[in-house]
This record gives structure tokens, sequence and C-alpha cells, in this order.
């Protein structure tokens, strides 16, 4: 009894020997394999840091957003999370097989499989956030374009005697342009959609336009003239309030490189990007006194200039009416 329970003391510690010494040998190629990419990213994240601390713009006054501004930012974003995920995805497996490799592991093949399987099962993951990303920044690539396409269109107003705002910030969305004139205030709400190749020649590029309904080729919106809507109203709330005068809005819809037909009943204007320019100005429209022209451009201005740092527009009105937040483009 003495004997066996020696031996199986002695085993135990031998065994804990080898589990141990293979736990160490793990840690240490972790930490070999992983320190100098981790070393580089801390580096470029000081850096960064720094600089952002240390340097500052030359000028004192802030600009005005630009068409698209938020798309941009968020593509930033994007691109960020894209370049996370795909180093996690050429790291890891290179990690999996460097400890595979590291000696005794070679001859365990339940160690090996489970190392392979980890593998797999992460890049499968991996890959899932990495396609669903690329679609994403396809989608928020084409509604950017979009927009800078029809914001330089609107600008060509300015030698009319129109302010043009571009990418109107509210506290959980924004409004893509907005026009001020003698006119009146316009709220434009630009739609990028993708036309599809496999279409007949006379049906790839025409809308029909009827109530709240766009009715594409390939599908029907009912949600982009609701949404127009909702953003002129807001507007309008918001101005009345800042400038103590009621203001009303009209929204209008862009639609970039759409044949549009408007049939009886449409709710709101519907253009596309050769048309906006000919919309202006308005025929019939009340004018705006100059006092109360010169009270909107004031706070328009104030709202959409960029401020230091992440370029967030700081005064943001938290009592604004809400409107669900939009993306611009869709697949």
């Amino acid at each position: 009894m003495t004997i066996a329970t020696q031996t199986l003391t002695t085993a135990l510690e031998r065994l804990g020997n080898i589990v141990i010494s293979d736990l160490i040998r793990l840690i240490v190629y972790v930490v070999v394999f992983s320190l100098p990419v981790a070393a580089v990213i801390f580096i470029l994240n000081r850096r960064r840091r720094a600089y952002r601390a240390e340097a500052r713009a030359p000028f004192t006054e802030l600009q005005l957003r630009p068409a698209g501004e938020s798309l941009r930012r968020q593509l930033e974003d994007l691109d960020d999370r894209f370049m996370e995920n795909g180093t996690w995805l050429m790291h890891m497996p290179a990690l999996c097989v460097a400890i595979g490799f590291s000696g005794k592991w070679l001859d365990r093949p339940l160690v090996g499989g489970s190392l392979a399987l980890g593998s797999a099962l992460f890049v499968f993951l991996q890959a899932r956030k990495l396609l669903y990303l690329q679609r994403k920044r396809w989608t928020y690539r084409l509604g950017y374009e979009g927009e800078r396409y029809v914001g330089e269109t609107l600008n060509q107003l300015l030698a009319l005697g129109y302010r043009v705002f571009h990418d109107v910030p509210f506290s959980n969305y924004n409004i893509d342009h907005v026009i001020v004139g003698p006119d009146g205030v316009y709220a434009i709400e630009t739609k990028t959609r993708r036309k599809r190749t496999d279409l007949p020649a006379n049906e790839k590029a025409r809308v029909e336009v009827e109530g709240t309904r766009i009715q594409f080729p390939h599908y029907t919106d009912t949600s982009s003239i609701p949404q127009a809507v909702r953003n002129a109203e807001s507007l309008g709330h918001w101005l009345t309030r800042a400038t103590g005068e009621p203001t009303s809005v009209e929204p209008l819809l862009v639609l970039v490189g759409w044949y549009v037909v408007r049939k009886p009943g449409a709710h709101v204007r519907v253009l596309n990007e050769k048309e906006v320019k000919k919309a202006f100005p308005k025929r019939n429209a009340t004018p705006l006194s100059p006092d109360c022209l010169q009270r909107i451009v004031h706070q328009l201005t104030e709202r959409c200039r960029l401020t230091e740092g992440d370029g967030t527009n700081g005064g943001v009105d938290t009592h604004a009416v809400r409107a669900p937040q939009h993306a611009s483009a869709r697949a």
C-alpha cells in the first residue's frame, strides 16, 4: 500500500511538473509573439494622443461643417474597426500555429485539435465582422459621395444670394442640407441608391413618386418622404424657438442619379440633382423679412460650426424635436 501510494505521488508530481513546464512555455510563446504587435499599437496610440495634445490648428475661427461630415466620421470609425478586426484575424491563427509547433504540443492530438478548432472558430467570427463592416462601409461611402455631390450643386446657389448649410446636427440625427433665402427655408434630404445592372435599359434609372411612396425598379421606399417631412418640422420648431418668430420649413428630397416621375398627390417635392438648382427661387413664396433672415442664418451658422477635438457640435440643442437616426444610402 505504501509503495502504491509513493508511486502515485511520484506520478502526480511528474505530471504536475510537465503541466507547469508546458504552461510556462505557452505563456512565453504568447508573450514573445504578441509583445511586438502590442508595442507597435501602444506606440502609435501614444504618438497620436501626444500630437493632439501638442498641436493646434493655425486658425481661431472654426469652419462650418462640409457636406457629408457625419458620414465621413462614421467612415473613419468603420476604417478603424476594420483595421482592428483585420489585425486580430491575421494575428490569432498565427499565434495558434506558433503554440502548436512549440514542442510537446505536437505529441498531443487533443491539444492540437483544440487549437485548430479554436483558431477556425475565431477566424469565422472575425470574418463575419469584417464582411459586415465592409458592406456597411460600401453603403456609407455611397451616401457620403451622394451628399458631397448634391452639396456641390447646392453651393452654386450662393451666387443667387442663398445661404447653404450642410450636415446640420441635432441630438440624434442630422439634416443633410439646409437652404436659407428670401423666399424661405428648405430642409433637403439626400438619398443615394444603387442601380441594378440586371434591369432593362428603360427601367434602370426611373422612379415614380406618389403620395409618400417612391417606387424604385427593385423595391418600394416608404420611409424617405416621411423622414424628410419630420426633418423639416423639427428644424422649423427649433428655429421658431431659437429666433422667437414662427418659422416654417419646406422639405425637399433629392434622389441622386435617378429620373423622377412625379404623379399627382406627392407629399414632398422629389427632385434629382440636376433639377434641384432650378427649384430656387420658389414662386409665390412668402418672403422673409431681413431681420428674420439674419436671425435664422446666425442660428444655423453657430450650430454648424465644427468644434475642436472630435469635431462634434458642442452647442447641440438637446430639446430639439427628435427624429429617428437615418442612413443616407441603401444597399
